[in-house]
C-alpha cells in the first residue's frame, strides 16, 4: 500500500488527504487506496473525506486510551477519535451543501421546456401530457 501527497497541482486523492489532514510523511493514517475507494465510493471530496474521517476514528477507536499521569504527555486516541467523528460530520454537511447532489428540475420554462424537447440527443420521454391524444 502506498502513501503520497503534493500540495502543488492536488489531485483528488490529495485534496480529500488535506481534508482530513492527513498530511504528514511522519505520520500517515490512510493509505491511497483506501481514498480511491472512498472517491470511487462516493463520487465527491467531501463525501469521500467523511468516509476518510469516519475510517480514521474507527482505527482510533480500536486503540487503547492512554491514562493521563501528571507531568508526562500521553496521546489519548479517544479525543482524536471524537475529533475525526466531527469531522466527518462537518465533511458531510459540506458535502450536501457543496450542489454535488439534488434533484433537478427542467422544463420550467417555456423556453427550457422547448429547447429539451427539441434536442436530438435527449433521450426521450416515456410518457407525455399527450401520450393518448390522437
Amino acid at each position: 500500500m502506498a502513501w503520497t501527497y503534493s500540495s502543488s497541482l492536488p489531485t483528488d486523492k490529495d485534496k480529500v488527504r488535506f481534508l482530513v489532514q492527513d498530511t504528514d510523511t511522519n505520520d500517515q493514517l490512510i493509505q491511497d487506496e483506501e481514498i480511491t475507494f472512498a472517491l470511487t465510493e462516493t463520487g465527491n471530496i467531501y463525501r469521500a473525506s467523511a468516509l476518510v474521517a469516519r475510517s480514521i476514528a474507527l482505527q482510533l477507536g480500536r486503540q487503547l486510551t492512554l491514562v493521563r499521569v501528571p507531568k508526562e504527555l500521553a496521546w489519548d486516541a479517544h479525543q482524536q477519535w471524537e475529533h475525526y467523528k466531527e469531522l466527518a460530520k462537518e465533511l458531510e454537511i459540506k458535502a450536501a451543501s457543496s450542489g454535488a447532489t439534488g434533484v433537478f428540475a427542467g422544463g420550467i420554462s417555456v423556453a427550457d421546456k422547448t429547447a429539451r424537447e427539441n434536442d436530438s440527443d435527449r433521450v426521450q420521454n416515456s410518457f407525455t401530457a399527450d401520450l393518448h391524444q390522437s
